[in-house]
């Protein structure tokens, strides 16, 4: 499918997941993954390992071959549209109290260190600065602290996206284009508490004075 997206003229997106290789691929993974915590069992090393599975971006959906699709979401990786940024996160960890249950925080990969660092009872010092926040204590509690959360992406992808940054806070996340666009669509706000059929193509533009 294609987009007008008013940063290129066009780009084409996978609307069906139907490649039978990248679902291959997806295949091996989890089987592999299977093996890796087959044997941790069988070894006892599951009874102190913290496993977490992630992905550094979203599916590959607008160039390349375009293997997979991200709908509802928009885009995919090298963008900074939610098909592009967000991504699964799933934490397993002996003692956890609320096995099974979800978060709905806003996290980021920024917050793998501080989390770690706490799972392995090591706590640094109030002079080091560290990006992100300990997970633990959010992962099994029914309150969230309210954060803001920025990616600086200041450089084309080759999956077609456009320097940008994204500030995300609460439901509404901004788009800030870094290139020579029309003025008038340089900001971009989107509303992410409304369904995903709804925002995929929604936005709001400011001109460059608000």
């Amino acid at each position: 499918m294609e987009h007008a997206s008013g940063e290129k003229s066009f780009y084409r997106e996978r609307m069906i997941q139907g490649h039978p290789v990248y679902a291959s691929m997806i295949e091996a993974l989890d089987e592999n993954i299977g093996k890796v915590l087959k044997t941790l069992k069988e070894t006892g090393l599951d009874k102190n390992t913290m496993i977490i599975f992630t992905s550094d971006n979203g599916g590959l959906s607008t160039a390349e071959g375009s293997p997979t699709s991200n709908l509802p979401l928009r885009a995919g990786k090298g963008w900074l549209y939610e098909g592009g940024i967000r991504v699964p996160y799933l934490i397993k960890f002996p003692g956890n109290k609320k096995p099974g249950s979800t978060c709905a925080m806003p996290i980021s990969s920024i917050d793998l260190f501080p989390t770690i660092l706490s799972y392995v009872g090591i706590h640094p010092g109030q002079d080091e600065e560290i990006d992100g926040i300990d997970l633990l204590p959010h992962l099994e509690s029914e309150t969230y602290p309210v954060r803001s959360l920025f990616w600086h992406y200041p450089h084309y992808s080759n999956q077609g996206g456009n320097p940008g940054s994204v500030l995300l806070k609460g439901n509404y996340k901004l788009i800030h284009l870094l290139s020579n666009f029309n003025p008038a669509r340089v900001n971009r706000l989107f509303c992410l508490g409304i369904p995903p059929r709804y925002q995929y193509r929604s936005h709001h533009s400011f001109p460059p004075s608000q």
